[in-house]
């Protein structure tokens, strides 16, 4: 999702990537984005400013260097609620890109246990979306929950 501040939220209308033109966009070096998005770093049109750290994205945006920063929800709410900027700082609704998650397994440590392990982490995992303990988690850490 793209990060802006509260009171620009309003203002910034995104469908479509070339909607966000007018807009400074910060980007941190070495992160790997959508296909989209890299290409229109290349792109003279876009206002883009690469970062080394992922961390001080949100404090270029609240002090108004930049007015939007793709992040991650998880990543992105942590850093709000660490450093307090829940009252300056929300998310665009489109999303950038949605995948639904999965967990990796990595295929050197498999053994024959390794599939059942699976099957088990996938039932608590609709368990837990169908009593409401996901919901719950990501509540209490103040990430929105989003059904894929």
């Amino acid at each position: 999702h793209f990060f802006v501040r509260k009171q620009d939220k309003d203002r910034i209308r995104y469908r479509v990537l070339s909607d966000l033109k007018p807009w400074r966009i910060g980007i941190t070096k070495d992160y790997a984005y959508t296909p989209e998005l890299s290409a229109a770093v290349h792109d003279p049109a876009y206002h883009f400013q690469e970062i080394p750290l992922n961390q001080l994205q949100l404090r270029k945006l609240v002090a108004g260097r930049i007015d939007l920063v793709p992040m991650s929800l998880v990543s992105a709410f942590g850093q709000i609620r660490e450093e307090h900027l829940e009252e300056s700082v929300d998310y665009l609704p489109q999303p950038l890109n949605a995948s639904p998650y999965y967990h990796v397994w990595c295929k050197a440590r498999a053994d024959d246990q390794t599939q059942a392990l699976m099957a088990a982490y996938d039932a608590q995992l609709l368990q837990m979306k169908q009593d409401g303990r996901l919901q719950a988690l990501f509540a209490k850490y103040g990430i929105p929950y989003l059904e894929p």
